[in-house]
């Protein structure tokens, strides 16, 4: 497995660096990976749209407001030793790929926050899809 500043780059995003904590990030991992998580939006692998996950992706993202004004936020690839790494900040692009976040292109494992920490997705694949889930620890009419 790459390292995970180099699978985000090869997915087409910038990578700034590192940010935060181990701890801080595997938090968000630990409430996307626990049995009452739910999926926010569900895609089928059998989808037949190829790009049905990146759209998802596009508008949960612009929905939640995930991406700052220069359009970083933070990262966490899934995969061996994850839980002992902190976020990694990153720049989206036009031609990023969420499929390409994870062990293998297609089947995405990562979570992301924003910059202010107030809102968390993960994307994961179980089963036949594709789930994405999101936390958002905004008041309620909050930007």
């Amino acid at each position: 497995m790459a390292d995970p500043l180099t699978t985000a780059r090869e997915a087409g995003f910038t990578v700034i660096g590192h940010e935060g904590t181990a701890e801080e990030a595997w938090a968000v991992w630990r409430m996307f990976i626990a049995d009452s998580a739910v999926p926010t939006l569900r895609v089928p692998d059998d989808d037949p749209d190829p790009r049905a996950v990146e759209a998802a992706w596009v508008h949960i993202t612009a929905a939640t407001g995930l991406f700052d004004t220069s359009g970083e936020f933070l990262l966490s690839v899934g995969g061996e030793g994850t839980s002992r790494l902190p976020w990694i900040r990153v720049r989206t692009a036009p031609d990023a790929q969420i499929l390409a976040l994870g062990l293998t292109y297609g089947v995405p494992e990562f979570v992301a926050t924003s910059i202010d920490r107030s809102v968390a997705i993960g994307v994961t694949s179980e089963e036949d899809e594709t789930w994405i889930l999101v936390a958002d620890d905004r008041p309620t009419g909050a930007p």
